[in-house]
């Protein structure tokens, strides 16, 4: 449990995050992945490029920027949303 959880990834790394944090930043680029749906967070901030791939939780406020073939998956149903994809990627709700 923390207030403030930042994770930068790059070149293929992987990250595994769980517990609970009030604010949640994830920057991946290269391939990398951020694994975070066992982190519940109630604002999260993502950034994910060049086929990254970002799986979150986030309860209130969503800001995600996706491009290059980037996923950015979440699962909660938070109230605020901006998102930007771009160049192929997809941001959206968890199935």
């Amino acid at each position: 449990k923390t207030t403030n959880l930042k994770v930068d990834l790059s070149g293929g790394s992987i990250a595994n995050v769980d517990g609970t944090t009030v604010n949640f930043s994830v920057e991946a680029s290269g391939g990398s992945i951020c694994k975070g749906y066992d982190l519940e967070s109630a604002s999260a901030k993502v950034e994910a490029s060049g086929g990254s791939i970002i799986n979150l939780h986030v309860t209130k406020d969503l800001k995600a920027d996706a491009s290059g073939g980037s996923i950015v998956h979440y699962k909660g149903a938070p109230a605020n949303k901006n998102t930007e994809g771009s160049g192929g990627s997809i941001i959206k709700a968890k199935d």
